[in-house]
């Protein structure tokens, strides 16, 4: 299929990495532009895109500036020739989820195609041809390559190419840093289309097998079940005789849908250290599934291992921001490698991760992964997508998009250890943050400004730029970074420690100051330890513009305390009937304490024990608030024409659109 028939017989629309990728302005401005001349057509451009690119020329990147300055140019040529038909406004979700929508919603009733540099965006949007639920037309997916010629997205033949990012803001590396070859094509699953059942079989067990009872497996023989090493909702995990490590799934946990996905996972060769995958099928004597059997898993769960302070260092007494940076290059390293066999993790979990150093990391639980059309009916809420908050998630297969918003959430809490990333001040229940997409931290004059209390702010001001850029514009609802963009940035990061160019504190004590912008304030606290703190020089002005009084932040914590402390002891935080917490301080303060000592708040509470599985009862909701978010000037410019009857919804702006197209 050529651009002319693609011009001709479909509505085509164009996203924000193309429109800023280098390669592609010369197809754009001229091949593209003089077809639909020609032909008097028009392509489909979403509002967002515009407000994309408009942003992009104030970024502080000089690159990225110039690529948003040339899109801008190629926009405005569209917009004045009138070769643009222009949908949406800027309520619109982003760009991404506006071309799913409307592809989901249209492709009923028109040929729809998309040229795209973003694989996740391509595959996701090839992957709607696969919902069998509703018969449309067949949708297709474009690349401009490297020559500057457009031709279908081919995952087989690109997967090894460096992938050019979606808006254009993380620019096309040539070194993949890839560790493992591309999967054959009997070493991927097939993409899923639709849930293979809602509802599972038990299946006929007479006896389920414990501790020093016998199992038999067709590869390994015969073995024994020598020690309970963890126990869940689903069964119990024993060390076996040959070393090995059997789960064994309670009796209403043997299912015929368990039975046949287990099948299937055995029938793909997944052997990357670090991922358990499932070895062979566990039976009891009487030959009647029970179970599967894995490679043993080292370490400690990364939720009760690193996820405090106090518990970070006592386990990993000797780690430093590089170390941390390197584990999360080895966890994303592979992420990959399962999505590029087309294994999405689905329940991405902390309490799955056992860590045993910077470079060797285990994935448990890996028969809840969803492969092709069994689904992972278990998810975390810190963890989930704000449009999957809520849902049954055995009732839907997860895409690569889903899971993306999962690995971004994971590197920030690697980086920040144990912070949700719409953790704030003010803020209400995680699914509440999530569903608001309010994310508390600044990118440069971006930003609420709501970052909690603590060091948070801190280790984000001393992060570098790209993966705060790239976890801004994930939890702020612009792009979700993929994991090979994540892998490319943290290994930049790491590069940039080694170099000292940036620091390698776990966790510092102030903000970040640019080189030559460093002055002292002293703090006025008579109680301070250390009161001579560095901070940047235009803030000491500003202080001693005001009266030049100065409190450190860990004066202010520790008289936040205080004064929290003086109040309920006395009485002042209101009724003890209405405050069940107040009443709970009161009734549970030890008598031993002097009434002038404040608590430890800083004590750290002891980690518990948690064995290998995961509990079952994942399922949760998040949260997080929403922002005002401020337009930019727009050089493109888009006049809307004068319209009586303004649609009302944004489904109405596509089909007017749409209409106007057909026309």
């Amino acid at each position: 299929m050529n651009i002319q028939e693609i011009v001709k017989d479909y509505k085509l629309f164009i996203d924000t990495s193309t429109w800023m990728t280098p390669h592609a302005n010369e197809f754009i401005e001229k091949k593209l532009t003089s077809i639909l001349s020609a032909s008097s057509k028009q392509i489909i451009l979403p509002y967002r895109i515009i407000q994309e690119v408009n942003k992009m020329m104030d970024h502080e990147e000089r690159e990225k500036r110039h690529r948003a300055k040339n899109a801008g140019k190629l926009l405005q040529i569209y917009l004045n020739q009138g070769m643009a038909a222009v949908f949406g406004n800027k309520s619109d979700p982003f760009a991404d989820q506006t071309f799913l929508y409307v592809f989901q919603q249209f492709r009923v009733k028109y040929n729809l195609a998309l040229i795209t540099q973003d694989r996740g965006l391509a595959h996701d949007i090839l992957n709607l041809n696969n919902q069998h639920a509703v018969q449309g037309k067949p949708i297709y997916a474009f690349r401009i390559n490297e020559t500057g010629n457009i031709e279908k997205w081919d995952f087989e033949r690109i997967s090894s190419r460096p992938q050019q990012p979606t808006n254009g803001t993380r620019p096309m590396r040539e070194k993949r840093h890839r560790s493992d070859p591309p999967p054959k094509p009997n070493e991927k699953f097939a993409l899923g289309t639709k849930v293979i059942t809602q509802k599972e079989t038990k299946m006929p067990v007479s006896r389920v097998p414990d501790k020093n009872e016998t199992v038999y497996s067709k590869v390994y023989g015969t073995l024994r079940l020598k020690e309970e090493i963890g126990a869940g909702g689903e069964g119990k995990i024993f060390l076996s005789s040959n070393g090995m490590v059997c789960k064994i799934y309670k009796e209403d946990r043997i299912t015929h849908e368990r039975y046949y996905k287990l099948k299937r996972m055995l029938e793909v060769p997944i052997s990357k250290k670090g991922i358990c995958w499932p070895k062979d099928i566990i039976t009891n004597s009487s030959n009647e599934f029970v179970g599967y059997i894995m490679e043993t898993a080292e370490g400690k769960p990364m939720q009760t291992s690193m996820f405090l302070r106090p518990v970070l260092n006592k386990n990993f007494p000797n780690w430093t921001r590089k170390d941390l940076v390197q584990l999360a290059i080895t966890i994303v390293n592979k992420i990959i490698y399962l999505h590029e066999r087309n294994i999405i993790i689905g329940d991405i979990n902390p309490m799955n991760i056992l860590v045993k150093n910077e470079k060797e990391v285990y994935f448990v639980d890996t028969d809840s992964y969803q492969i092709e059309n069994y689904p992972c009916p278990v998810g975390t809420i810190n963890f989930t997508a704000p449009e999957l908050q809520g849902k049954n998630f055995s009732t839907f297969l997860r895409s690569f998009t889903h899971e993306y918003f999962a690995v971004n959430t994971l590197i920030f809490m690697i980086m920040l250890p144990g912070q949700p990333p719409y953790s704030h001040q003010g803020g209400g229940t995680p699914g509440e943050n999530i569903k608001q997409m309010g994310f508390p931290y600044p990118l440069g004059k971006e930003g609420k400004g709501t970052v909690p209390d603590g060091s948070w702010k801190y280790i984000w001001s001393h992060l570098l730029y790209d993966i705060k850029e790239a976890l801004f514009h994930t939890f702020t609802g612009k792009k979700r970074a993929t994991p090979e963009e994540l892998r490319d940035i943290l290994v930049k990061y790491r590069q940039t420690i080694s170099k000292g160019h940036l620091s390698d504190e776990l966790f510092p004590d102030s903000m970040k100051i640019p080189p030559g912008m460093e002055a002292v304030l002293v703090c006025s606290d008579q109680m301070c330890k250390n009161p001579h703190i560095k901070v940047h020089i235009d803030f000491k002005k500003k202080v001693e513009s005001g009266g030049g009084r100065y409190i450190c932040d860990k004066c202010k914590f520790r008289r936040k305390i205080w004064r929290a402390w003086e109040q309920t002891r006395s009485g002042q935080v209101g009724n003890a009937h209405s405050n069940p917490a107040v009443s709970e301080v009161r009734t549970s303060k030890p008598t031993s304490r002097p009434s002038s000592t404040p608590p430890n708040h800083n004590r750290p509470r002891q980690p518990r024990t948690v064995p290998v599985t995961n509990p079952s009862s994942r399922t949760g909701t998040n949260q997080r608030p929403t922002r005002t978010n401020t337009v930019p000037k727009q050089p493109v410019q888009n006049s809307p024409k004068p319209n009586s009857q303004q649609p009302k919804t944004f489904l109405d702006k596509v089909i007017n659109t749409l209409k106007f197209i057909n026309k």
